[in-house]
């Protein structure tokens, strides 16, 4: 028996739809322990080098992206991020908007007022990034607040013990958002946004109780939000599958680096897939060497482990150039 991804339907589909939002998972671990994070027990691949990353990005179509998102983990514990930033542009171009999803905990400062904004923004612009058509989507939402308590408690000599993590979280929005602002000034196409996932009817929780200080007009331009896509707790405590998703219609590619299908586990990280009509069982696993790495279509199959991917010459039938 093969490996094949033709029961799946989204391939034929999306190949002849319109441009998809690709989801690049350039480091797979993470420093915090969110407790609603989905992919807190989640196999995400490994680090590979330059080259696997330049052998990829020159075979992208830009026009068949609507924009890119690289995420983890955490982004920004990549140290090598701003040359994969640097080599995605050059393959490109500038006008397909890249989105940088983060905690924050590696650049954003926690101290209060202006010494806060002015050490987030050093931070930031000393990152070597191009800002250029360059988003910073932070996370925002309650379940990162403890993290942030962590965080206190290790980068700062003074007294930060008396604030309570959301508290904390308030200060890393205020200096984040501040900070943002300022480098629009010479960077008119960057912009930064908070991220907030969040459980049903705890958006507005966050708006009234966390947020009531940010304008409306900033609000509404500046909040990507999700209510109720995963509830709150934990969604890998008892496996992911517990969490199904149904299915939905944001063309969305995952291209997980490091990582290979296969017909059996290599690896105590392997992961069990089935596709979508429940018909085959295949594993992700490490790849050996840099290896082909792998992709998966749809939010909702990543989650529930519905195997509608393969290696990533499986993604390029959709956005890569012809």
């Amino acid at each position: 028996m093969s490996i094949t991804s033709s029961s799946c339907h989204l391939f034929e589909k999306w190949a002849k739809g319109g441009p998809s939002e690709l989801v690049y998972f350039c480091f797979p671990r993470c420093d915090g322990d969110c407790q609603h994070c989905w992919s807190h027990n989640v196999y995400l691949g490994r680090k590979v080098p330059a080259d696997w990353h330049e052998d990829f990005w020159k075979n992208v179509d830009s026009s068949r992206l609507s924009s890119i998102k690289l995420s983890g983990g955490e982004t920004f514990l990549y140290k090598e991020l701003p040359h994969l930033i640097e080599i995605i542009r050059q393959n490109v171009g500038n006008e397909v908007p890249i989105k940088l999803l983060t905690s924050g905990r590696p650049f954003v400062s926690l101290l209060s007022g202006e010494d806060g904004i002015e050490e987030t923004l050093s931070a930031m612009k000393s990152m070597g990034l191009q800002w250029d058509n360059l988003e910073i989507h932070l996370s925002a939402d309650e379940h990162h607040a403890n993290s942030w308590k962590r965080v206190s408690s290790i980068k700062y000599s003074e007294d930060l013990t008396h604030l309570l993590p959301n508290d904390l979280l308030v200060n890393a929005v205020r200096n984040f958002l501040g900070a943002s602002s300022r480098l629009k000034f010479t960077h008119p196409t960057y912009d930064g946004k908070l991220k907030i996932h969040t459980a049903h009817n705890r958006l507005s929780w966050h708006r009234n109780a966390l947020y009531h200080w940010i304008d409306d007009s900033i609000w509404k331009e500046a909040v990507d939000s999700t209510e109720g896509l995963i509830d709150s707790g934990r969604a890998s405590q008892n496996g992911i599958g517990e969490k199904y998703l149904h299915s939905g219609t944001s063309q969305s590619i995952f291209i997980i680096p490091g990582t290979s299908f296969s017909l059996n586990s290599t690896s105590p990280q392997s992961e069990r897939y089935v596709s979508c009509d429940g018909r085959q069982t295949v594993y992700l696993n490490p790849s050996k060497n840099k290896g082909s790495g792998s992709c998966v279509l749809g939010w909702w199959n990543l989650i529930n482990r519905h195997f509608c991917g393969g290696p990533v010459s499986e993604a390029l039938r959709i956005i890569g150039k012809t």
